[in-house]
């Protein structure tokens, strides 16, 4: 039970997070190319979202492979 919007966030968060595991495209450019206009806003949202900024998700997800 969420709204479309909420959906589609959700989608891009977990698609960044695949990005960011993966790759080693900058932070910036991951946000960039999910649609967030601000970096720092992609971050915010992140960290509320998972708990971490997407730079510590990154560390802790390459430590553990």
């Amino acid at each position: 039970h969420v709204t479309p919007k909420q959906y589609l966030l959700n989608l891009k968060l977990q698609k960044a997070c695949q990005l960011l595991r993966t790759t080693d495209l900058p932070i910036a450019v991951i946000a960039g190319s999910m649609g967030f206009d601000d970096g720092m806003a992609f971050s915010k949202l992140f960290k509320k979202t998972y708990g971490c900024s997407p730079s510590e998700y990154r560390h802790r997800e390459k430590a553990l492979t």
